[in-house]
């Protein structure tokens, strides 16, 4: 028996808990009424597009589900639901977003536990207005791009950053220390550093918020600024 692509996608959408029912957004963006966004409600991440004014544009499924429990970014009626730092934060990283530049929002707890990534959309809607796409961090190991985003934000040295990806493979302090052929006191005063940086209470609340960064990629990446 054949299936049409269109059962195929009712098949695979998220289901919703009864009595959890996903309400839409009321947004008055340019946004609205694109048929492609359905798309975006594929994605197991939360995904928010914003304007300039860092307005919700488009919620997709995963992210109306995740703002009616503890999602990395709250809003209502279009507005983000956020502290006056962090709110100040991300318009400066939303105005980066519309010069075309790729950044993260590290997260601050336990206002927003996750990192979420500032994604330019330059002539995305259908009056080539910019636009920008906030994709919430999710469980799991992080791309490439989302930990290197991670390690530039945090101004990590090639030597910690290097420690970093040992942790998240694995590594004790003795093994990087083996394999780097360097002291075990060193790699634990680099994994210090780190754990200053990013404010890491411990390695494994540092292992906690690498996993929770957005798992996001790129085919062909311009050099980060």
């Amino acid at each position: 028996m054949h299936t049409t692509l269109a059962e195929r996608v009712q098949r695979t959408a998220p289901v919703w808990p009864a009595g959890r029912a996903v309400a839409q957004l009321p947004l008055a963006g340019t946004l609205t009424g694109q048929p492609w966004l359905q798309v975006l409600d594929l994605l197991d991440i939360g995904v928010l597009i914003v304007d300039a004014h860092c307005e919700v544009q488009h919620a997709n499924a995963a992210a109306l589900a995740a703002n009616q429990g503890g999602g990395a970014l709250k809003f209502h009626n279009g507005r983000l639901q956020l502290g006056p730092a962090t709110r100040d934060k991300l318009e400066a990283l939303v105005r980066g977003a519309l010069r075309g530049q790729w950044a993260m929002l590290a997260p601050t707890p336990p206002e927003q536990p996750c990192a979420v990534a500032v994604v330019p959309l330059l002539g995305l809607s259908a009056d080539r207005a910019p636009a920008v796409a906030l994709l919430m961090g999710g469980d799991g190991r992080p791309s490439r791009l989302a930990l290197q985003f991670f390690k530039q934000n945090h101004g990590l040295t090639p030597a910690e950053a290097a420690v970093l990806d040992a942790l998240c493979e694995g590594l004790k302090p003795a093994q990087i220390a083996s394999a780097g052929k360097v002291a075990v006191c060193t790699v634990r005063s680099q994994i210090s550093a780190v754990r200053n940086k990013t404010g890491a209470r411990s390695i494994g609340h540092l292992l906690r918020m690498v996993s929770g960064l957005p798992p996001i990629t790129r085919h062909a990446a311009p050099q980060l600024a």
